[in-house]
């Protein structure tokens, strides 16, 4: 652990980057990959340049929301629509007879 006041080393920086990255996209995973390769070496000089590789990550942050606006489809929602009282009754079997009350919804 350093001291307090003072920065971390590169290795340790590219260590924390590396922890903090997403799993959920394959462009994150193989960027993960190759920063623990780097990692593995003990030559410092083969480090990647910390700034290219925050430049690598928002690179593949805007390629994917470019990709989520253009793959999006206007109009489509992705929340199921509310449960109108007529389909709520159709889901009770025939035999259930009870009565009720209106229920209200709250859209959040």
């Amino acid at each position: 652990m350093e001291a307090t006041g003072f920065l971390p080393g590169v290795r340790q920086l590219l260590s924390i980057l590396a922890d903090g990255l997403p799993n959920n996209t394959i462009a994150f995973i193989n960027l993960y990959d190759n920063i623990i390769s780097y990692l593995n070496e003990p030559d410092e000089q083969l480090l990647p340049n910390i700034h290219q590789v925050f430049d690598r990550i928002v690179n593949i942050e805007n390629s994917i929301q470019r990709n989520r606006i253009i793959n999006s489809v206007p109009g489509l929602t992705r929340r199921p629509p509310p449960s109108t009282p007529s389909s709520l009754q159709s889901a009770q079997p025939p035999s259930a007879t009870t009565t009720s009350s209106p229920t209200c919804y709250s859209h959040y």
